[in-house]
């Protein structure tokens, strides 16, 4: 959604964005995960907690689920997890080193 946003505006690097794609699908880095109906059930929960982009919703719960850490920008969703003494497995890019 983002990239469909961004695609439209100059600052759009196309060339990048697909060097990230490719460093997704095509590597070994990441792990690819399949979600239950649990993922679901726990995603909805939170939005009826307050949270209301249901996809930081499915992303967070497959993350606590399987116990993996997420990278992530989403300062929002950080400090809802905060207030609502969720388990916090986000990390921000300035944390890896």
């Amino acid at each position: 959604m983002v990239a469909a946003r961004l695609s439209k505006t100059e600052d759009f690097d196309s060339e990048r964005f697909q060097l990230g794609l490719r460093s997704i699908l095509e590597t070994t880095r990441y792990t690819k995960v399949d979600e239950n109906s649990n993922t679901f059930v726990q995603a909805l929960r939170l939005y009826t907690l307050g949270h209301k982009d249901m996809i930081d919703n499915i992303i967070y719960t497959t993350s606590t689920t399987l116990n993996l850490s997420l990278l992530t920008l989403d300062k929002e969703l950080k400090e809802f997890i905060n207030n609502q003494g969720l388990k916090d497995p986000l990390i921000f890019p300035n944390q890896i080193s």
